[in-house]
């Protein structure tokens, strides 16, 4: 592309579409009908020279590789978007797209079949792949309709997206590109139901489809949210265009966060960071949907721990974070707060954002390095070894709770039984403690579990016969002050 100014840049455009014009009243041209600010509207198809058109910087196409670029070239396309050296870093992105090679081999053979939309500056709509590869090609002219002077931003986001999403040429949209743009379409007055129509455009205009529509656009505006949250988690190294193969894994971690966070919001993200590390690691969408705090609980640590690349580092990795009332629920603690009229204290848990993030900011050519311990420098490792150690503890885990899953659970449930009951009684303990003192403290109801929970440890006691266990876990006499001894 040559540098020319913006006014030659007009005018030889404005001269083309007179040129058009002629021609269609001449019954020699071609004219096309679009959607134009609503309405179905007939314009000439104008051949322009490949010189006078624009990449368009905006363009959706490559949207995610936009975002995905080095500062420096990212600024380059701000401060100076038809310069040049823009021009030419935009055509290169558009030639490193999948579909340029197909697109340029067809137009080689067939010539240009459909015309593109310009502003009437020149700027490309759509067609920016064609005028790359036709420049390529050595061609002079691509054939476009040109738009009214008064389009503005909402209109060219039509356009585009009638043009390119709504037809079969969308699967050209890479994941993170076609995010992009439908945010992009959310600031530009668009209602959600109206761009999922748009994106969807065999859904009536009905309660039910446009609830539909709906639905769509906003999944997918939550999927941005999360391929943003992992970007800042790999503290800008992880690029949007390094997601593009993991929509499936998006999804179902998606659905398993908004299933879970209205209820227990710590325990949502403590399980989608595991996830997320997991799909990063590459483990497969479908055994993603098993990933829960159970096996978090029980099976992953221990099997992280058992990686010799992480060997002995796995705990100062992974960290610790507190649980909430809400989240021992699950395990019991709700009842002991509703006897003790209080909230037990919240109780470590493992983290998994330290691994989230040691895996999102790795190079991935390059290497990692691992955090010192009391006993352990700090040590450097491949990022390939990282994520294979990472991909093998998430399979084993995987497979050993099936294994015993499939033994009806039969060798560990007894025992990771007693290792919940443990740390519901940990923090009844604590919480005894805080309220002992408290007039209000309902202590006849505090002596009634606790000798249910007598019971229950003597039935146990029962059928293991383990004499030297024979110990009461608690005094329950009239003094309703007695500490709990477990």
């Amino acid at each position: 592309m040559t540098d020319i100014t913006a006014e030659v840049r007009a005018a030889a455009i404005a001269a083309a579409v007179t040129a058009a014009h002629t021609a269609v009243a001449e019954q020699r041209g071609e004219a096309k009908e679009i959607v134009y600010k609503g309405e179905k509207i007939t314009l000439p198809v104008a051949r322009v020279s490949l010189d006078h058109v624009i990449l368009n910087p905006r363009s959706h196409r490559i949207g995610a590789q936009v975002q995905s670029l080095a500062s420096d070239e990212a600024a380059l396309l701000v401060e100076d978007p038809n310069g040049v050296e823009a021009q030419a870093l935009i055509s290169r992105l558009l030639a490193g797209t999948d579909g340029f090679p197909n697109i340029k081999n067809v137009l080689r053979q067939e010539g240009q079949r459909e015309e593109g939309v310009i502003t009437d500056q020149g700027v490309l709509i759509n067609a920016n792949t064609r005028a790359v590869a036709l420049r390529e090609l050595g061609e002079r002219y691509i054939k476009v309709i040109v738009l009214p002077s008064d389009a503005t931003e909402r209109e060219f986001n039509d356009i585009e997206l009638r043009l390119q999403m709504a037809r079969e040429t969308k699967q050209d949209y890479n994941f993170t590109s076609q995010l992009l743009f439908i945010e992009d379409l959310t600031k530009s007055s668009w209602s959600v139901e109206e761009i999922g129509l748009l994106l969807r455009p065999e859904l009536g205009d009905n309660r039910a489809d446009r609830k539909q529509a709906k639905n769509l656009v906003e999944t997918e505006l939550r999927l941005l949210g999360l391929v943003r949250e992992l970007i800042v988690h790999g503290d800008g190294r992880l690029k949007f265009t390094d997601l593009d193969d993991k929509r499936q894994a998006l999804i179902e971690i998606d659905l398993d966060y908004n299933s879970m966070k209205n209820k227990n919001r710590p325990l949502a993200d403590r399980v989608r960071d595991a996830q997320f590390t997991a799909m990063l690691s590459n483990i497969d969408y479908r055994r993603i949907r098993n990933i829960d705090d159970a096996l978090l609980e029980d099976y992953l640590t221990q099997a992280l721990s058992e990686e010799t690349a992480l060997s002995g580092r796995v705990s100062t990795i992974l960290g610790e974070t507190t649980s909430t009332a809400d989240e021992e629920e699950d395990l019991g603690t709700g009842l002991l707060a509703g006897i003790t009229g209080s909230a037990p204290s919240p109780t470590a848990v493992v983290s998994f954002e330290g691994l989230l993030k040691l895996v999102a900011a790795a190079d991935k050519e390059g290497t990692v390095e691992l955090p010192a311990t009391d006993d352990k420098p700090a040590v450097s490792i491949s990022t390939l070894a990282l994520t294979s150690a990472i991909n093998n503890a998430f399979r084993t885990a995987l497979d050993n709770r099936q294994q015993d899953s499939n033994a009806g659970d039969t060798l560990t449930a007894p025992t990771r039984a007693l290792a919940q009951a443990a740390r519901i009684l940990d923090n009844a303990r604590t919480a005894y403690e805080a309220v002992r003192s408290n007039a209000q403290f309902d202590s006849d109801a505090f002596d009634t579990a606790a000798e249910k929970l007598q019971r229950a440890y003597d039935a146990l006691l029962e059928v293991t016969a383990e004499e030297a266990a024979d110990i009461p876990l608690f005094d329950t006499d009239d003094d309703a002050t007695e500490q709990p001894r477990a």
